[in-house]
């Protein structure tokens, strides 16, 4: 919390000395030129899920159902960033950097389904196992790379058709946590029974960590944003929508306290999927200029990347050698939204 309490300390700071430094030579600027560096120093806070599944058929009917799922919760997750864009007569060239800060912020919840699974029951609706543990976030970013163009539709509106890039990372973690396993019945390792049926099942809780996600995502973009002026443009509104023809996933799983006595380092696993057309964004901002030099924005940004299939290493030797290809099933998905403040800095 302090380090938050700093970072924004230190982003307000910046904000009224370059807003100073705008505001008294705001005069010497030519304003009717249309080449332009903008530098946006922000804040936000981040709400959203990243899910990973394991799917396999039903031994009675075939059909895909789901075993295992993963979610990692965000909830009030601080990050802090700089977007630059460079404005060469309404051609664009932008980039847009988050850091997302480390900080005790989500919850992980881990659910399986395995009756089916270890009995060849049929019954494939019954969560056996079941836990809820605190989410650290121990680092994460975020890149993107756009190029756009204005198309100006008169004075006070404009359509802005662009293309980017995005890179993101996650590295999260649980710590400690609380677990219902439904029992087992004879030598099977699997559970048999409901995790919420109290009078077979068992609750316990456990320290530190067992399970461990590096996240990596990789987007390409076609969107548009639409752009309406207001009060003498001093009041910027703007909508935008993209969809990615590529999305790439990978998931970097590292299962800690796994060990038998041929996995003494734990289990680890690798997930790649790849998709076309199965990820979208929009955000909606609202920025309002004391100057022509001098700003504040407000941005809201919301993406969604639907459930995807794709393929899946093992390793029992360390989360990033000895892997081996599997034949599971694996699914990821991300969804989240951004609130976000930002001084505005025309140059």
């Amino acid at each position: 919390m302090n380090k938050i309490k700093k970072n924004c300390f230190a982003f307000f700071v910046f904000f009224f000395v370059i807003g100073f430094f705008q505001i008294t030579f705001a005069a010497s600027k030519n304003s009717a030129n249309s080449n332009w560096i903008t530098v946006e120093p922000f804040l936000g806070w981040k709400n959203g899920v990243i899910t990973e599944h394991v799917y396999e058929n039903s031994s009675t009917t075939g059909e895909k159902y789901q075993l295992s799922l993963l979610e990692w919760n965000f909830e009030g997750a601080f990050y802090y960033g700089t977007k630059v864009d460079l404005n060469f007569s309404g051609f664009h060239l932008i980039c847009n950097y988050k850091g997302l800060a480390s900080s005790n912020s989500g919850s992980m919840h881990d659910s399986d389904w395995t009756q089916d699974y270890g009995y060849g029951t049929g019954r494939t609706d019954i969560k056996t196992n079941y836990s809820e543990s605190d989410l650290k976030i121990v680092s994460g970013l975020n890149v993107d790379a756009v190029i756009k163009y204005d198309f100006n539709l008169g004075r006070f509106i404009s359509i802005n058709p662009f293309v980017g890039v995005t890179y993101e990372f996650y590295h999260v973690k649980d710590f400690g946590g609380v677990y219902w396993y439904g029992d087992t019945i004879g030598s099977s390792d699997y559970s048999y029974f409901a995790y919420n049926d109290t009078a077979n099942s068992s609750m316990g809780y456990y320290r530190g960590t067992a399970v461990e996600l590096k996240r990596r995502d990789f987007y390409v973009w076609l969107g548009a944003e639409a752009k309406i002026s207001l009060l003498q443009n001093r009041l910027i509104c703007c909508i935008e929508g993209a969809v990615a023809p590529f999305t790439y996933l990978e998931a970097q799983d590292s299962h800690w306290r796994r060990t038998t006595s041929t996995t003494p380092n734990g289990v680890f696993y690798l997930d790649t999927i790849k998709a076309i057309f199965s990820s979208y964004k929009i955000s909606a901002s609202a920025e309002f200029r004391f100057t022509d030099l001098l700003g504040v924005k407000f941005l809201a940004n919301f993406l969604y990347t639907k459930e995807l299939e794709g393929k899946e290493k093992m390793s029992f030797v360390s989360p990033t050698s000895g892997f081996f290809s599997v034949p599971n099933r694996v699914g990821a998905s991300i969804k989240y939204y951004d609130l976000q403040l930002s001084a505005v800095l025309r140059f």
